[in-house]
């Protein structure tokens, strides 16, 4: 549909802002042909701002010119609300409604009033089974913990993203899969049949879970082995790894890749414990120590770790004043160092309201990368002296790296602007936040997870599976979904 297709109807209520649908009267008067030209377009409410719930609350509506028309797309569901945790302004004209829309509405939500909003095809499994709640009559995605109150379902936002990753995956894979089959059917049924001899019968690979479900399926995480099941399964498990090492390395790099998979889900879940924990620098610099490679990942070259909790220099007359790093890397090819300095989770960024809306750095921050700045000027003065007394001479200190991690990303915008036009401007220090490092980590465990299709390549109809899954999803479409 396109923009003149429809109206937005303004208009402030008691709890804020209503945003009224109304349909061109060439679509209205398909779904009705009865509409005279005279008489008034029919409309529905399409989604209110409550300014003092600070919630979008939208009502899906049907859109389609059929006998459904401008009713709601998901009875018994009526609304589904989103709660807005950033500062906003309800939009005044049809212009900024839209854009609101766009703006406030979470990924895989249609934004475009023109189709009446609600749900992408991907996402209607997940609003299907609250559906099918006895009772449940509103939605709402916010910041609360998930669980059912009345005939409300709070549905976390947090809980939301995991599921609509997860989701992702699954229909990934079910694509792969189907391009797999398509593709030997071709084969077997067509080619096969013109020349036996240049086009044998492919028949259907090895279907990745099997021996999941043959050792019981979706009870395999609570299925202990017993006795010599158990130092069978491990025996197999390393004798094939060396034959597929040999004679099938992009098996045996699949099998790596599943181990990694489940060692970087373990490490996630660590690394959110530690943050939910707010947990201390030690406890922080143990998890780094053991995961070396998770700080590595803020460098943009190849690093390794010389040692943690190391000293850099400064000693004085008495025995005092000697300066650690938390963390002491270098360059793998340059040799080049690069000192870590670690804060903890909440340790503040930014500080109070200076004038207008400006931002600037909190103590704590700048407080931290003054003494990121010591210790380099520490370590370049004394670096001679520590490659002497270690005899350990592959280390340089040219121009030397500093990082210093610490708090989490601000989540109003205004500070969040703040925060990165400061850390933009440092020119010798690099400021990562904990929330930053996650990510870093969860798309690490994503590209590891989405292997692509690997057996056919970049064939025609590659791009038209991918299609499907961000299209508007309707209540008539629940039988085929």
């Amino acid at each position: 549909m396109a923009a003149t297709d429809f109206d937005l109807l303004l208009d402030a209520t008691s709890i804020g802002m209503a945003y009224t649908l109304q349909m061109s009267r060439v679509i209205s008067r398909i779904a009705n042909p009865e509409l005279k030209p005279s008489e008034k377009l029919p409309n529905r409410l399409l989604f209110e701002v409550h300014i003092g719930e600070d919630e979008l609350i939208t009502y899906p509506t049907y859109t389609r010119p059929t006998e459904r028309f401008l009713t709601g797309k998901y009875a018994p569901l009526k609304s589904i609300s989103f709660a807005l945790t950033e500062p906003y302004t309800p939009p005044e004209t049809r212009e900024e409604a839209i854009a609101f829309l766009d703006e406030r509405l979470p990924p895989m939500f249609i934004r475009d009033p023109a189709y009446g909003l609600g749900v992408t095809t991907l996402i209607a499994p997940l609003l299907n089974v609250i559906r099918d709640i006895d009772g449940i009559a509103h939605l709402a995605i916010g910041p609360d913990a998930t669980r059912i109150e009345g005939d409300i379902f709070h549905l976390n936002s947090g809980d939301y993203e995991d599921l609509r990753l997860h989701f992702g995956r699954v229909a990934r894979n079910y694509q792969n899969e189907s391009r797999i089959e398509r593709t030997i059917a071709a084969n077997d049924m067509l080619l096969h049949a013109l020349d036996a001899t240049r086009f044998p019968l492919q028949g259907r690979p090895y279907q990745a879970g099997t021996i999941h479900k043959l050792l019981g399926g979706p009870q395999l995480a609570g299925t202990a082995l017993r006795g010599k099941d158990r130092i069978g399964v491990a025996r197999a498990a390393a004798a094939n790894a060396k034959v597929l090492a040999q004679k099938d390395p992009l098996e045996f790099a699949a099998l790596q890749r599943d181990i990694q998979l489940v060692s970087l889900e373990a490490l996630i879940a660590r690394f959110r414990d530690l943050m939910a924990e707010n947990a201390s620098e030690p406890r922080w610099q143990t998890l780094f120590d053991a995961n070396p490679f998770i700080l590595s990942m803020v460098f943009g070259y190849p690093v390794v770790l010389v040692a943690s909790g190391t000293p850099v220099g400064g000693i004085r007359f008495g025995g005092n004043g000697q300066k650690f790093a938390d963390f002491l890397y270098k360059n793998d090819r340059t040799q080049n160092a690069a000192l870590v300095e670690i804060k903890r989770p909440d340790t503040e960024l930014v500080g109070p309201l200076y004038r207008g809306e400006v931002w600037p750095p909190h103590g704590k921050l700048s407080g931290a990368i003054t003494q990121v700045l010591d210790q380099r000027a520490k370590f370049i003065k004394t670096l001679p002296l520590l490659k002497d007394n270690s005899d350990y001479a592959a280390i340089e200190a040219h121009a030397v790296d500093c990082v210093v991690v610490a708090g989490r990303t601000p989540e109003n915008r205004d500070k969040r602007a703040g925060f990165e036009l400061f850390r933009s401007q440092l020119k010798d220090v690099r400021i990562v936040t904990f929330d930053e490092l996650l990510a870093k980590l969860e798309l690490l465990r994503d590209l590891l997870a989405d292997t692509g299709d690997t057996q056919s390549g970049s064939g025609v109809g590659a791009a038209g599976d991918e299609a499907g899954f961000d299209q508007p999803y309707d209540d008539e479409d629940r039988a085929e979904g």
